[in-house]
């Protein structure tokens, strides 16, 4: 054997061997209390000189524990934590002393599990790294009865509880063999748990709650706050929780199986939120509540009314509702005529409703006037209905009349619901920009034109051959992409183009695209293989009022008629039937 490697060999052997002695010595350090001198160590600290007398109250009450009420295996766990807690042989366990002394000796503890509960400790201490003065604050928490104490809240209890170990925790916290330590919790019965915040304060009363210090978390059944909330069209008085947490760091409660109930409606399921940061200024406490279904119904001035879901934030009511279905507010008018308008959303204030993206349609008959995408007030106390088209993806959309066949491009559209007349105008610049109206056959090169991009990739041609060679007229944007091999983020400005001319509907979110007939009608046109016409109108008013839109009679007025196109292509006498220009 070479000399190099038996140096390595020997130097290998004494490095073991000073870990060994190291880690000998370490463990007798961390063991300086045994089951044999547990009883002997208290007992000489009781009679050295100075010791507190709270102290000696603690060491006392521990012997007597000690000698009375722990088996073999619990007093083994008990010096395992205590031995954790010495680790600088300075007498750091006084505080779990007197924890445990307090749960023993007023019986909190659920029978039969105290080895469950000292074992529990044991590992955490090991395996967590628990602050130095954990003990400290719970005990701290049991004998304020308080959960827990923050600048942003409080949250405390007067009722006398039991501690459990929770087998199956809202988490799970794993021991050093992968084996499952569970989570120790404060289980409270009947109880009336008071949520104070820097705003205001308010009461849960429940028939459990589960205190988690070490997830710091709490947990709740069949709890119930009063939830006074007051409108118009809605009057609350309590919420009931079925089950609900709430999360110790940041004070927010959280419950998905919550009940509304109030003086208006039958109880209304959905989900419950709080948050003690969004309080400030409000004056009340800022409840949310979100119902999960929109089935329920809500009259409007006795001239319309909402089905819809029930949303409360603070101090507003909105629609939305858990299922994402849409709202509809629904105006039913003579002659069996009636108005539909879908949102996500409608925000209900004291005189008004509004929305800034719905989808209108008056229903004629087999008839309609449509125009997918709306900003939305109506004024209850004057019954006006306001449509504006000057936000979002598809503003200067055209409003669609099957009636009439044309397309309407306009500002804005005004109606009070039970009248015969319907304006439609112009709001920017009333004297310069002019509302056009044109044909559903109406075709033009100049608009196929416009939807070629600077790489020569005709949007409504790519479109159109898409869904004709994989015959089907819906499909997402990333599947147009990848026939065009290119990146979806670079054809988005032309998807969105078809969309704000009605060539094709498209859900922003998802990415679907479905194909309207107006794209089949541009193409074919195109080609010359389809009939088409040119009739269009513009008129401009200094008033703005350009379009008066009689729905008893079914005829258009226009103001300031400044253009008429008629067909290059063919003439239909029927079409100015149906048309009055004045000057």
């Amino acid at each position: 054997m070479s000399a190099p490697l038996s140096l390595k060999k020997l130097t290998l052997s004494l490095i073991l061997q000073l870990l060994f002695f190291d880690n000998q010595s370490f463990s007798q350090e961390l063991s300086i209390i045994k089951t044999e001198n547990f009883s002997s160590v208290l007992e000489n600290k009781i009679n050295t000189e100075d010791m507190p007398e709270d102290v000696i109250s603690i060491y006392k009450s521990s012997i007597d524990i000690w000698n009375n009420k722990l088996n073999f295996r619990e007093k083994e766990l008990t010096l395992s934590i205590i031995n954790s807690l010495n680790y600088n042989n300075n007498f750091e366990f006084n505080f779990f002393l007197k924890y445990l002394n307090l749960v023993l000796n007023n019986k909190l503890l659920r029978q039969n599990k105290l080895q469950s509960f000292l074992y529990y400790y044991s590992n955490i201490l090991i395996n967590q790294n628990l602050d130095d003065d954990y003990f400290k604050i719970i005990l701290n928490k049991i004998e304020n009865n308080l959960f827990v104490d923050s600048p942003s809240h409080r949250l405390y209890n007067d009722k006398n509880f039991t501690i459990d170990i929770d087998e199956a925790p809202p988490f799970v916290s794993m021991g050093y063999s992968d084996q499952t330590l569970g989570a120790m919790v404060f289980v409270f019965s009947d109880v009336e748990l008071r949520y104070v915040h820097e705003y205001g304060s308010f009461v849960i009363k429940t028939n459990q709650l589960k205190f988690y210090p070490d997830l710091k978390v709490i947990n709740g059944q069949n709890g119930q706050i009063n939830f006074l909330f007051l409108n118009k069209y809605i009057e609350t008085e309590k919420i009931n929780l079925n089950n609900f947490s709430i999360d110790l760091d940041n004070g927010n409660i959280i419950s998905n199986s919550a009940q509304l109930f109030s003086k208006n409606y039958k109880k209304i399921v959905g989900s419950f939120y709080f948050d003690p940061l969004s309080q400030k200024d409000s004056g009340s406490n800022q409840f949310t509540f979100q119902s999960s279904f929109n089935d329920n119904e809500i009259i409007i001035s006795g001239v319309a009314k909402l089905i819809s879901g029930i949303t409360i934030k603070g101090n507003n009511f909105s629609t939305s509702s858990k299922s994402g279905k849409k709202s509809k507010l629904i105006f039913l008018l003579q002659e069996n005529k009636k108005i539909i308008i879908k949102s996500n959303s409608f925000l209900l204030s004291e005189n008004e409703i509004s929305s800034p993206n719905s989808r209108f349609t008056f229903l004629d008959d087999n008839d309609s006037l449509y125009h997918p995408s709306l900003e939305l007030k109506y004024i209850t106390n004057s019954n006006q209905l306001q449509l504006f088209n000057l936000e979002g993806a598809l503003k200067n959309t055209p409003f669609y009349s099957t009636f009439f066949d044309v397309e309407i491009i306009s500002d804005y559209m005004y109606y009070s619901p039970g009248q015969r007349l319907m304006n439609f105008g112009i709001i920017m610049a009333p004297d310069q920009r002019p509302v056009n109206v044109k044909s559903l056959n109406y075709f033009s090169e100049k608009i196929i034109n416009e939807l070629t991009d600077l790489n020569g990739v005709n949007i409504l041609k790519a479109t159109y051959n898409y869904a004709i060679k994989n015959k089907r007229l819906d499909f997402f944007i990333d599947d147009l992409s990848y026939f065009l091999k290119t990146n979806s983020g670079l054809i988005r400005g032309g998807v969105l183009s078809l969309w704000r001319q009605g060539f094709i509907n498209y859900d922003s979110s998802s990415g679907l695209i479905q194909v309207l007939p107006k794209t089949r009608h541009y193409f074919l046109s195109h080609l010359k293989r389809s009939d088409f016409d040119e009739y269009s109108f513009s008129s401009i008013s200094q008033s703005s009022n350009n379009i008066k839109y009689d729905i008893k009679e079914k005829k258009m007025f226009f103001e300031g008629v400044d253009k008429i196109t008629l067909s290059k292509k063919k003439q239909n006498g029927s079409f100015s039937k149906r048309w009055e220009s004045t000057t």
